[in-house]
C-alpha cells in the first residue's frame, strides 16, 4: 500500500455532501443567498418590531407624560395647586402656548409654536437635550427638534420672533432638546420654541398659563381611572368660571404613536414574507438543476448499492448545510439592519432606545425558516430525482426529453425558423413545472415591486385631493368665539384679501 495515500475518514456519502458544498461554490453562494434573503428580511423586521415595542413606550415613560392635557382660560401656579388637591392627581403644572413665527438673519419666516415654562425643572413632559443646555435664562430659548421637524435653527443663532399683534423680538438659541409628548411625524406638526415666564413678561407679553399638564396617581395605565380624573378636572375648571377648549388623555406607558408605527413595520413584515416565499421558488429552481446535472452520479450510486433513502438523506443533509451557512450570514446582518430600523422609526417620535440587543425569538425564527423552508420546498425535487431508476440516470433519461411529431414546435409551419430559436422555445416550454415555477416568481417579483409604487403613488394622490377640500391659503384658529361678520368685515379691508369664511368646531 502507498503510505501518501491518506484514508478518508468520512463515509462516502457525508465526504460527497463537504465536496458538494466546497468545490461548486457558485452553486453553494446562490442557494445560500437565496435562503438569506428571505430569512434576513423577516430577521430585521422581527428585531425592529419588538425593539420598537417596547423601546419606545419605555422612552415615552421615562419622561413623565402628561395623562391629561386641557387648553383652557388663563390660569397661574395658583390655580395648578388647586388641581392638584383633586383626588387621584400626583402633579399639575401650567404653560404658556402661543403660536408665532420665527426666522434666523434673512431667511423665510416659518410657523412655530412658544411655549412658556415657570420651572424648566418641572416634574411633567421631561425635556431632553441633543445639545447645549435644556435650562435657558433671560431672552434665551430652547428649541425641540426630531428627524422629521427640522426648525434648521443652531445653538448660537439669534432668531426673530412674531407675536400675533405684529411685535417682533429677538431670542438667543442656547439648546436643542426632544420633546416626546410632541413628538409627532406629521407634516402638520411644527417644532417648539421654549422660554422662560419672565422672557415672555419682558416681551410685553401676559405671563398666565393656558395649558394645564396633569399626571395621576400610580402607573398612569388606568384609562378608565384617567377618565374619571379628568372628568374632576374640567368640573374643577368650570366651577372657577373657565372652559376646557380641548382636553386630551393619554397612558403613561403608552407612545401616542406607537400604534402607527408598528403598523408601517407590520406591513414591511408582509413584504418579508412575500421575499421568504420568492426565495423558495430560487431554492427549487436551484436544486432542480443540481439533481440534473448529478443524475448520472444518483444511478451510479445506485448501482454500487445505495438505496434511495440514502440518497435522500445524503441530499437533504446537503440542504440543511446551505440554511446553516445562510444563518451564519442572515442573523447577524438581519439583527443590525433591525436596529437600525428601529432606531430610523424611534428618531421620528424622538425616542431612544434601550441599546442594541439580541432578541431571541427573531433568532429562534430565522433558524427554522432557514431550515424548515429550504427542506419542505427541496424534499419534492430531491425525493422525485432519487427515484430514478438506475437505468434511466446512466442512460440521462429525463421525462419530458423525448418529443412527439406532435409537438408545437415540430410543425411544418415553424420550418422558416432558425433551428437555434426553435430549441430556445423547445427548452422553455419542455419542463411545463420549471416553467410555471419561473414565471410564479418573476409575477410575484413584479407584483410586489409595483405594488409598492402603486399604495406611495394612490397616498399621494388621495392626500392632495384631501388638501383640495381646504382652499384657504391663510388659516387662523381663535382661542375665543368671535362674531363671523366682524372677522369678516376687518379681514376683507386688508389689500389682497378676496375672500373670507368662518368655520366652527368643538370636540
Amino acid at each position: 500500500m502507498n503510505a501518501d495515500v491518506k484514508p478518508d475518514l468520512l463515509r462516502p456519502r457525508w465526504s460527497k455532501v463537504l465536496t458538494d458544498l466546497w468545490e461548486d461554490k457558485t452553486r453553494t453562494g446562490l442557494v445560500v443567498a437565496s435562503i438569506s434573503v428571505g430569512v434576513f428580511a423577516i430577521g430585521m423586521i422581527m428585531t425592529a418590531y419588538m425593539i420598537l415595542g417596547t423601546d419606545v413606550d419605555r422612552s415615552y415613560a421615562s419622561v413623565n407624560p402628561p395623562n391629561i392635557q386641557v387648553s383652557t382660560d388663563p390660569f397661574d401656579k395658583d390655580f395648578a395647586h388647586v388641581i392638584e388637591k383633586i383626588p387621584g392627581v400626583e402633579n399639575a403644572e401650567g404653560r404658556r402656548s402661543i403660536s408665532i413665527r420665527a426666522r434666523s438673519s434673512d431667511k423665510d419666516w416659518q410657523t412655530m409654536g412658544l411655549m412658556g415654562l415657570s420651572d424648566f425643572q418641572g416634574k411633567i413632559d421631561l425635556l431632553a437635550p441633543i445639545e447645549g443646555t435644556q435650562f435657558p435664562g433671560e431672552n434665551e430659548a430652547i428649541i425641540n427638534q426630531s428627524q422629521m421637524h427640522i426648525s434648521g435653527f443652531q445653538v448660537g443663532d439669534k432668531i426673530e420672533v412674531e407675536f400675533s399683534d405684529g411685535t417682533t423680538r429677538d431670542l438667543t438659541v442656547v439648546g436643542l432638546v426632544t420633546d416626546q409628548v410632541y413628538a409627532n411625524p406629521t407634516p402638520g406638526q411644527t417644532n417648539n420654541v421654549y422660554i422662560t415666564l419672565k422672557t415672555l413678561r419682558s416681551f410685553g407679553q401676559a405671563d398666565y398659563f393656558n395649558k394645564l399638564y396633569v399626571t395621576v396617581d400610580g402607573d398612569g395605565t388606568n384609562a378608565e381611572f384617567i377618565s374619571s380624573v379628568a372628568s374632576a378636572v374640567e368640573d374643577k375648571l368650570k366651577d372657577s368660571k373657565r372652559e376646557a377648549y380641548r382636553a386630551e388623555e393619554a397612558l403613561s406607558t403608552e407612545h401616542p404613536m406607537i400604534d402607527s408605527i408598528l403598523a408601517i413595520v407590520g406591513t414591511l413584515g408582509v413584504l418579508g414574507g412575500l421575499i421568504a416565499i420568492l426565495s423558495s421558488s430560487l431554492i427549487i429552481n436551484t436544486l432542480n438543476a443540481m439533481l440534473t446535472q448529478q443524475l448520472r452520479q444518483i444511478g451510479i450510486m445506485k448501482l454500487i448499492g445505495a438505496r434511495s433513502s440514502q440518497i435522500l438523506g445524503m441530499y437533504l443533509t446537503l440542504i440543511i448545510g446551505y440554511g446553516l451557512i445562510a444563518v451564519i450570514i442572515a442573523v447577524p446582518l438581519g439583527a443590525i439592519a433591525g436596529y437600525g430600523l428601529a432606531s430610523l422609526m424611534a428618531g421620528m417620535l424622538s425616542a431612544v432606545l434601550q441599546g442594541f440587543r439580541i432578541i431571541p425569538l427573531a433568532i429562534v425564527t430565522q433558524v427554522l425558516m432557514a431550515i424548515l423552508i429550504p427542506l419542505v420546498t427541496g424534499f419534492f425535487p430531491v425525493n422525485s430525482g432519487v427515484k430514478t431508476s438506475v437505468q434511466q440516470a446512466i442512460n440521462d433519461y429525463r421525462p419530458g426529453d423525448q418529443t412527439t411529431k406532435k409537438n408545437l414546435f415540430n410543425a411544418d409551419w415553424l420550418k422558416g425558423i432558425s433551428r437555434p430559436i426553435l430549441l430556445s422555445f423547445r427548452n422553455t416550454f419542455r419542463k411545463k413545472g420549471r416553467l410555471i415555477l419561473t414565471i410564479f416568481t418573476l409575477t410575484v417579483a413584479g407584483a410586489v415591486f409595483i405594488a409598492v409604487f402603486n399604495v406611495r403613488n394612490s397616498l399621494n394622490i388621495v392626500m392632495s385631493q384631501l388638501a383640495q377640500h381646504f382652499m384657504g391659503d391663510v388659516t387662523v384658529t381663535f382661542r375665543q368665539p368671535y362674531r363671523v361678520s366682524k372677522v369678516e368685515q376687518t379681514l376683507l379691508e386688508i389689500p389682497g384679501v378676496k375672500d373670507v369664511e368662518g368655520w366652527s368646531g368643538a370636540a
